[in-house]
């Protein structure tokens, strides 16, 4: 899956989420949801380092659609 410039996407190891800003020239700026960070960062690290979140079409909050029960229940 390609990563593109206004997805939101989350760390693999700290498990932050960001929304990604801008890609350039091979670079991306990524601003942290919640935060005053941005962290700025080869592209080919985001397939790397970083997983979409959500869709494009900005379903921001699944509860909406799924049962809160079903979102905490434990992956097997």
């Amino acid at each position: 899956m390609t990563i593109g410039a206004g997805d939101r996407i989350k760390s693999y190891f700290t498990g932050k989420l960001f929304k990604v800003k801008l890609i350039k020239n091979g670079l991306a700026v990524l601003e942290q949801e919640g935060g005053p960070s941005q962290v700025l960062t080869d592209r080919a690290n985001l397939n790397l380092f970083y997983e979409r979140v959500g869709d494009r079409r900005g379903i921001k909050d699944l509860s909406t659609f799924i049962s809160p029960d079903l979102l905490n229940t434990p992956k097997i």
